[in-house]
């Protein structure tokens, strides 16, 4: 379709995609008869102030009648239960995206699902639930749509820092393709946190070079997590944050805007509203660096993640000969079991690096590669959604063979 490209909202943890529309808006309203079938599918016109969709050639949102009349306004309960968002639909150039970052567990997701009237599954610990790029579509109170970009952490709980930035990257140069920048990027971070950690660090410091001192004009920087420290402690951190070169002072100096974020959907809204009303989109340094010929290992993010790995290698390396001096007291002390326990150890090293080695050669993409990797994931995920549907299908037919069978009172049933 020109002039869009499509997104998807599909989520992993246990399940091919996200419910249907028929199972997210079931209601038992009698225990003797089956669900409805499922309704037909309709175009969702988007509600906006900007010109007409077929004078820039934008592609309308595909969703079910059921999302549509249970998709209710974006929610102050992050938790509250609202339709699971729809599996595709198209993102086009006049369209506001904005980008939510920052290390995982800070509340990227929490902060979407406070705007969004669709679901974003949202972790309750220390472990991701983002491990690719979804967005959401969302609907501000003066009606026009936007869109908000959940990304996975530099410190993912499932995937390397390696891939997380090829999924980021892809998403990214493809949005690209299709004329499609980003109006801005919020960046949070916990304000609880005592100090910066080593995964803090890190996901600033990919953060700022994914963004490049353009980019970091449209930035907001939020703090989440008030609630957990007290006004003394948080105006202190905050102090630190805005003062210090190591951590927000430059990117403050660039032109990035420092907020808190006190965890409600109205604060949500008005971080949000400072990049709307911006009214700027920004082409970020590695779709510039990209754009330019360059694979994502000479970019400024790709050089950061392959320093990491170098480094983790290079401790690796040396571990792997302490090992190799333990091994030679081990035999020829004759201990069987210091033996095999260095053996297991070294190969586990030996699986690290060779890791290592993989992760370096998957940072030499070239953007046709990291267009095919997106093709072949939203090919996967189109598979797996007619398999669902095939089962859903199949499962409702059985349902209805049964209650034609067994329930008296059937002849209701056909009827609907």
């Amino acid at each position: 379709m020109p002039g869009a490209f499509p997104t998807s909202s599909m989520r992993r943890q246990g399940s091919l995609t996200q419910p249907s529309a028929k199972s997210a808006n079931h209601v038992e309203n009698d225990a003797t008869l089956p669900s409805r079938p499922a309704e037909q599918e309709v175009r969702k016109e988007p509600s906006r102030e900007d010109p007409p969709a077929q004078a820039d050639g934008w592609a309308p949102t595909t969703t079910t009648a059921s999302q549509q009349q249970s998709a209710p306004a974006s929610s102050s309960d992050p938790v509250a239960k609202k339709p699971p968002a729809p599996a595709e639909y198209f993102v086009r150039p006049h369209d506001v995206v904005i980008a939510v970052m920052g290390v995982t567990g800070a509340g990227k997701s929490t902060f979407i699902n406070y705007l969004s009237e669709f679901d974003v599954e949202v972790g309750h610990n220390m472990e991701s639930c983002t491990n690719k790029v979804a967005v959401y579509p969302v609907t501000l109170p003066n009606g026009r749509n936007i869109y908000l970009l959940d990304t996975p952490g530099f410190d993912d709980t499932y995937k390397s820092d390696t891939d997380v930035l090829r999924e980021i990257a892809a998403w990214l140069q493809d949005a690209h393709a299709h004329k499609v920048l980003l109006s801005g990027l919020v960046y949070l971070h916990r304000i609880q946190d005592v100090r910066f950690t080593g995964a803090a660090m890190k996901n600033l410091r990919m953060f700022k070079k994914l963004c490049g001192h353009e980019g970091l004009k449209n930035v907001v920087l939020a703090t989440t997590f008030w609630n957990k420290v007290t006004a003394e402690e948080g105006s202190s951190r905050e102090a630190q944050l805005r003062t210090e070169k190591a951590f927000w002072k430059s990117m403050i100096d660039e032109g990035s805007q420092m907020i808190r974020h006190d965890d409600e959907a109205t604060s949500a809204l008005q971080i949000i509203d400072r990049l709307v009303q911006k009214k700027t989109t920004i082409e970020l340094a590695i779709q510039r660096e990209m754009q330019g010929g360059m694979t994502l290992d000479q970019t400024g993010a790709g050089k950061e993640v392959e320093a990491q790995v170098e480094r983790m290698r290079m401790q690796w390396e040396k571990e792997k000969k302490d090992l190799e001096a333990d091994m030679r007291e081990a035999l020829a002390a004759h201990d069987k079991e210091a033996q095999r326990q260095i053996k297991i150890e070294r190969e586990e090293i030996d699986k690290k690096i060779l890791e290592s080695d993989r992760s370096m050669k998957r940072l030499q993409a070239t953007n046709s590669q990291l267009a095919e990797q997106l093709h072949s994931q939203r090919q996967e995920m189109s598979n797996k959604m007619l398999l669902l549907n095939h089962l859903e299908n199949r499962e409702e037919k059985r349902e209805k063979k049964f209650y034609r069978k067994y329930n008296p009172l059937h002849k209701r049933y056909d009827e609907m």
